[in-house]
């Protein structure tokens, strides 16, 4: 994780596994990235973090180019 990224204003950990991202599942790296790439300002990921869910809010910048 990069300092002073969104992620890192997240609280997002080395580890995490990101279930959800606002309520639909996320099974694959792909499910990922294609999610944020679609996503603009605030979101909640849903993490697995030591073996308990999380909710973690997340703001992306909305200039993405």
């Amino acid at each position: 994780l990069e300092d002073n990224s969104p992620a890192f204003f997240a609280n997002l950990l080395v580890g995490d596994v990101v279930v959800g991202i606002n309520g639909e599942p996320v099974a694959t790296p792909d499910d990922l990235k294609s999610m944020l790439s679609h996503t603009e300002g605030a979101l909640m990921l849903e993490i697995l973090r030591d073996g308990t869910t999380q909710q973690l809010r997340l703001d992306l910048p909305s200039d993405k180019k």
